[in-house]
Order: structure tokens, then C-alpha cells, then sequence
């Protein structure tokens, strides 16, 4: 399951790469769309990690129980929310309460983009104590 997730990763870049050197680099519109799919595929990548955590007849590996392996995807979520708040901010910044529409659109994304390594932070110390 995560070599799948890591091939469509790097498929995304590979294309976005190409489209780079053809426009001059991605929009802020577009690189805000790619961190919160980067960041919605590692959540999923985390879900998967939790069910590592669990208790096998052979026991638990420390880098498993520990929840360290969980720590290693909170931090990737994190570092890309920081990276799709920064598209945020260049899509939608001091533009965001131009109409009503385009501050909740731009307050939901926000919320978005800062709760997915909230909870995954969360889950990660929840799954320690199983």
C-alpha cells in the first residue's frame, strides 16, 4: 500500500516537473492544490501506520510501539502543511475577505491544512498507549 502511495507521489512531481520547465514554474493556485493532495495522501499513509501499531502474535516492533514511525509522518504532514499554508497564503493572503464566499472557501482551507497534523499528532500519541 505505501510503495503504491510513494509511485503516485512521485508520478505527481515527475508531471508537475515537466509542466515547471514548460510555464515557469507552478501558480499559487496550483501548488496550493498539490501540498493539500501531498498532505491528504501522507494522512492516509498515517492511517496505515496506526495499524502497524497494533499488537501481532509476534509482538511489536520498538520503532512501531514506541509510535516512532508515526512521529516520522506527523513530521512529513507538517512540513507539507507548512508548505500548503504558504501556497494559502499566496492564493488567498490579504485577498481572503474580498466577499463572503472567498473568506469561508479560504477559512476552510486554512482549517484544513492546520488540523490534519493536529490530528495526526493526536492519533499518533493515542496509538502509543494502546
Amino acid at each position: 500500500m505505501s510503495f503504491d502511495l510513494i509511485a503516485a507521489l512521485f508520478a505527481s512531481v515527475s508531471a508537475h516537473h515537466s509542466s515547471v520547465g514548460q510555464t515557469g514554474g507552478l501558480s499559487p493556485a496550483e501548488s496550493l492544490t498539490t501540498a493539500i493532495t501531498m498532505e491528504g495522501l501522507l494522512f492516509a499513509a498515517f492511517a496505515v501506520g496506526t495499524k502497524l501499531t497494533e499488537v501481532t502474535e509476534e509482538g511489536r516492533s520498538p520503532f512501531f510501539s514506541q509510535a516512532w514511525f508515526g512521529w516520522c509522518i506527523v513530521g512529513v504532514i507538517s512540513i507539507v502543511a507548512i508548505a500548503a499554508f504558504a501556497s494559502w497564503w499566496e492564493v488567498f493572503g490579504t485577498e481572503c475577505v474580498k466577499s463572503f464566499g472567498h473568506l469561508i472557501l479560504g477559512a476552510g482551507l486554512a482549517l484544513g491544512i492546520i488540523a490534519q497534523p493536529i490530528f495526526a499528532a493526536v492519533i499518533n500519541v493515542e496509538s502509543k498507549r494502546v
